[in-house]
């Protein structure tokens, strides 16, 4: 039995170093409006013939022509995609389940792909990922109730986001409208989306395959991991632009007095319920390192530069589909 898991797990790595090639090509065929059905490759920065193993796992990707290479970008593509069929098995083994939720989190893949690139999720993979996922629940999970109620939310929720977060962004950003307007090349701050549509339909395809309730625990963890997400992009950015310094009183600041705030409260706690003070050193570090998150969030209002939230998102429904 032992000797079988071991064959199984094997298979499950080699399959999904395979797949991860092909998802990585799908995806920029399908960003770039390229014919999905050829076996030639196309370099998009040069439009030449890529010649080369790209189909083989853990081997580079090179245009021979202008030599550019996404071998970092291949190599998280063939981490994540191996991580998806291990997991999705471990958690539903051979289990009807199990193939509709592997191409669920395989359509999550490639739309994180698609978002970093571009900062754009197609249609073209949202859609039929949207039309498989009710197909799941009402022929699978037998409830497409569930589903459809996420779908709706889903937009409802984004559109929300998009329109009063893009009025509080204009708000916090008055003095600045025409260095945003600079950094991101656009002529007007209207262009400038807080929220795109297309998180609001990469959130149905979530809901479509696990409902509603999901969906909301999804969102939750994709929040939370959009903000750790964002302040490292931010740290990134501030570092190239050499005002990394300015972020440097408010991270010390907030983490400070959020620390000092947790201090006490932890404090009054350990005295309520006679334990150790110690017992809360864990949300203690938690309150601390959140403080610093948030300073160094408030401190990049120089940066504006739009963060791909896709990816959080597709965190967010593969913690909670590993989770129901």
């Amino acid at each position: 039995m032992i000797h079988n898991n071991y064959v199984v797990y094997a298979s499950l790595i080699l399959i999904g170093l395979v797949l991860s090639r092909i998802i990585f090509i799908f995806s920029k065929r399908i960003l770039f409006e390229e014919n999905i059905f050829t076996f030639n490759n196309i370099c998009s920065n040069c439009n030449t013939a890529v010649t080369g193993k790209i189909f083989f796992p853990l081997t580079n990707y090179k245009c021979n022509n202008c030599k550019l290479s996404i071998l970092p970008n291949c190599l998280i593509s063939d981490i994540t995609s191996v991580l998806i069929l291990v997991m999705v098995y471990y958690k539903f083994n051979a289990t009807v389940s199990f193939i509709p939720l592997v191409i669920f989190a395989y359509f999550l893949l490639s739309a994180s792909i698609t978002d970093f690139w571009s900062k754009l999720i197609p249609h073209d993979i949202t859609y039929p990922a949207i039309i498989i996922g009710l197909v799941y629940a009402y022929f699978i999970k037998n409830d497409v109730m569930p589903a459809l109620a996420g779908i709706g939310v889903s937009y409802i929720l984004f559109d929300f986001i998009a329109f009063y977060g893009h009025k509080i962004y204009i708000k916090m950003h008055a003095n600045e409208l025409e260095h945003i307007l600079a950094q991101n090349e656009v002529a007007s701050i209207e262009e400038i989306e807080v929220m795109g549509g297309a998180d609001a339909v990469l959130s149905a395809v979530i809901a479509s395959f696990l409902g509603l309730n999901s969906l909301v625990l999804a969102l939750v963890i994709a929040f939370l991991v959009g903000a750790v997400l964002g302040a490292i992009y931010l740290g990134i950015e501030m570092y190239k632009q050499k005002i990394m310094h300015l972020a440097i009183k408010p991270v010390l600041l907030t983490a400070i007095v959020t620390g000092a705030v947790a201090l006490l409260l932890f404090s009054a706690l350990s005295s309520v319920f006679n334990v150790s003070f110690w017992t809360f050193y864990q949300p203690l570090i938690f309150f601390v390192l959140a403080g610093a998150l948030l300073g160094l969030l408030g401190s990049g209002t120089k940066i504006s530069k739009p963060f791909p939230f896709g990816p959080a998102l597709a965190i967010g429904g593969v913690i909670a589909m590993l989770i129901i």
